[in-house]
């Protein structure tokens, strides 16, 4: 076994490792190796895992109801608003699932700024139509009842709506709300519509 003194410069110092042998070097080289390449595929992982989560929760949640939204807006044209207390209940459901969402992926700290952003234009958005009472026979009025038609074709417009495909993917996801927001449902929209 040959053991080498070992001398290294660093900030101007010498520095000199005594009794270390070749053979050890080579083998502690491999082994921090082996550490940054593990590290690195864990790393990866987890952020494929992450946005699976945030995938899922997204589509499954939110989408899910955004999609029942649609269809509980389109019955109530059909039947001449016959029970909005349906629709309400649609868009609480909606307003739920951000932010169970919002609560999930936050304790699991997979949410980039981007992504809390969205969640808050989101629930802000839907914050702003008329909330279920808890009362059956809730009556909406003439622009209201405006408002979610508006609101059901602008759905379908950015992609979400019964007999419409989608996936489950992130970026989609986050893409149609964007789109959303900049729909004429824009939040001075929606106060025009009370005022008058």
């Amino acid at each position: 076994m040959v053991v080498n003194n070992m001398t290294f410069t660093h900030r101007g110092k010498n520095i000199t490792v005594i009794g270390v042998s070749m053979k050890k070097l080579k083998l502690m080289g491999i082994g921090v190796l082996a550490l940054l390449i593990i590290t690195l595929i864990f790393h990866n992982f987890y952020k494929d895992k992450s946005q699976e989560i945030k995938s899922k929760m997204g589509f499954q949640l939110i989408a899910n109801d955004i999609i029942q939204l649609e269809g509980a807006i389109m019955f109530q044209i059909e039947n001449n608003w016959s029970d909005p207390n349906n629709v309400l209940e649609k868009i609480e459901d909606v307003i739920e699932s951000i932010y169970i969402t919002q609560e999930v992926t936050s304790k699991l700290n997979i949410l980039a700024d981007k992504d809390k952003e969205v969640f808050s234009r989101l629930s802000s958005f839907f914050e702003g139509f008329p909330k279920y009472s808890g009362f059956p026979n809730n009556k909406i009025n003439d622009k209201e009842i405006q408002m979610f038609e508006e609101l059901r074709e602008d759905l379908r417009v950015v992609g979400w709506g019964m007999n419409i495909s989608y996936s489950s993917d992130w970026n989609e996801f986050t893409e149609k709300v964007n789109k959303l927001m900049d729909s004429r449902y824009s939040k001075t929209r929606r106060e025009h519509l009370f005022r008058t």
